[in-house]
């Protein structure tokens, strides 16, 4: 299946291409940059790099795979349009999953070790002393509470008190190590900088459901609304 996946959510811009059969095995193509702003200018401009590396067209793809959110507003906004765009100019069928899951792939490789049976919280700054969170029982694909947006205050009932990880930027925020530091979820440090990479929402994108209706998850209204009255 050749799979084009791209994460427009957070603060890293993120393409992907795969190929899991390949003739010479499987293909990977991706490209990462840093981008606060500027999604919309950059999105397109990376899809057609990776593609043009990896030597294939766009209707080459099988299934194109985003991230649903939450994130910023203008970042989901995004990869929503560009997702609704190659559907409606192709055909291709779309996937799609949270950035928390995506997150999450990478928390469950790198503790595979240490992890146990416990889950894993994945706890994103939300500003405006808000988190978003997502909890995963097995695997990135196996959601046990959310996505929410919460208080450092609800952390733990949302965990529903049980032993968990829980990694991501959240744990930057001296509110949450504050509140953690007294509950039985572990705090992973070393994976406070996690964001969504699109190489894991490729790799699980063969497992996903296609979707009917490409809906954004935004969780948190927009800052930015009509005017009450019609200009004059």
């Amino acid at each position: 299946m050749r799979i084009l996946a791209f994460d427009a959510t957070l603060g890293t811009l993120s393409v992907a291409y795969c190929d899991q059969g390949a003739p010479e095995g499987s293909q990977l193509v991706e490209d990462t940059t840093v981008a606060a702003a500027s999604h919309a200018e950059r999105l397109m401009p990376m899809i057609q790099g990776v593609l043009a590396k990896a030597s294939v067209a766009f209707a080459d793809i099988d299934r194109v795979a985003i991230s649903l959110g939450p994130g910023t507003f203008t970042g989901v906004r995004t990869g929503i349009a560009a997702a609704r765009a190659f559907r409606l100019a192709a055909g291709t069928e779309v996937v799609g999953l949270t950035s928390l899951a995506v997150i999450a792939a990478q928390a469950f490789d790198s503790l595979a070790q240490e992890r146990g049976h416990r889950p894993i919280l994945v706890v994103i700054d939300a500003r405006r002393d808000r988190l978003y969170c997502q909890l995963f029982g097995d695997s990135p694909l196996n959601s046990l509470a959310g996505p929410a947006e919460l208080s450092p205050d609800d952390l733990v009932a949302f965990c529903g008190n049980r032993p968990c990880l829980a990694v991501g930027s959240g744990l930057l925020r001296e509110d949450v190590m504050r509140t953690l530091a007294k509950s039985p979820i572990v705090m992973c440090k070393k994976l406070e900088a996690l964001e969504p990479r699109a190489a894991d929402l490729a790799a699980l994108a063969p497992r996903l459901t296609p979707l009917d209706v490409i809906s954004p998850i935004y969780i948190r209204p927009p800052d930015a609304k009509p005017p009450s009255k019609p200009p004059l």
